[in-house]
């Protein structure tokens, strides 16, 4: 997977302070699929470590660096829309839903509690995960739509969620809300992971490793979601065309955890690795 990285260098010094930053490292976020999430952890070992799924893990040099997590920013615009042309989108109800501001992304990071996505123990790193913000819409009753026109305060995307790293000599003394400290190592490039079984399905974890068996994997039945299930599952959304990363309803319906109105239609590929 390829990760888009504007690297800036900081060849100046503008303050007479002596400066903790080196570089910076911009993340952006058109390089990563909106619902997915990524690991990165810290190896202590200089010797090239390979997961439960035999697949070799990238990993770089890093200075010590921290992670900063800009959110989107927004901008009010006033919109001018005729008044004919909504009430012809008034339902049976008297009104009409718009769109004040469309769906986009953000980044948000955990730093914690993260040995449900490696089996590597008391791993040191972070998983970062570009999520979907959801649309925000306003109700228009009939009675507000009285002249020719009205006029609608909406909410523009200015500028997009990101992930700046910077490279840093030494540990900052006080760390903002969004800012996250890392030491420095061998650091493995951002890799896609598993991110939860979808809420309140009557199934466990033994039912999906038994349908990924089923379907050509050799997985052992643990009932634990550890990197040898998250890795099949992973390979058999990409061979099956499903969204990566997430366990969502498509990708047990087309395991066959769960039923599915086209199961009979539909069967999953069967895949060895």
């Amino acid at each position: 997977m390829r990760f888009l990285i504007a690297l800036i260098v900081l060849s100046q010094v503008f303050s007479c302070k002596a400066s903790n930053m080196i570089a910076r490292d911009e993340m952006i976020g058109e390089s990563y699929e909106p619902g997915s999430c990524y690991l990165s952890l810290r190896v202590e070992s200089d010797i090239d470590i390979v997961d439960a799924s035999r697949m070799r893990i990238q990993k770089r040099k890093e200075k010590q660096f921290v992670l900063k997590v800009i959110p989107p920013k927004y901008e009010e615009v006033k919109v001018k829309y005729s008044c004919k042309e909504l009430k012809a989108k008034i339902n049976s109800k008297g009104y009409l839903m718009h769109e004040t501001l469309k769906a986009h992304t953000k980044f948000v990071i955990r730093e914690t509690d993260l040995s449900k996505f490696t089996i590597l123990k008391n791993p040191y790193g972070y998983a970062f995960c570009l999520v979907e913000v959801p649309s925000q819409r306003m109700a228009i009753y009939k009675d507000q739509l009285k002249g020719d026109t009205l006029i609608i305060v909406e909410k523009r995307l200015k500028s997009e969620s990101k992930i700046i790293k910077t490279y840093v000599k030494r540990k900052p003394k006080k760390l903002k809300e969004n800012e996250f400290y890392f030491r420095k190592g061998s650091w493995m490039v951002p890799k896609k992971i598993i991110v939860g079984p979808v809420c309140g399905g009557n199934f466990t974890v033994k039912d999906i490793q038994l349908k990924l068996n089923e379907n050509g994997y050799s997985v052992a039945k643990t009932n634990i979601m550890n990197q040898e299930t998250k890795d099949a599952l992973l390979d058999f959304q990409r061979k099956n065309g499903l969204k990566e990363g997430q366990l969502d309803l498509k990708t047990l319906e087309k395991l066959g955890v769960i039923g599915s109105a086209n199961s009979e239609k539909e069967k999953p590929t069967a895949q060895k690795q």
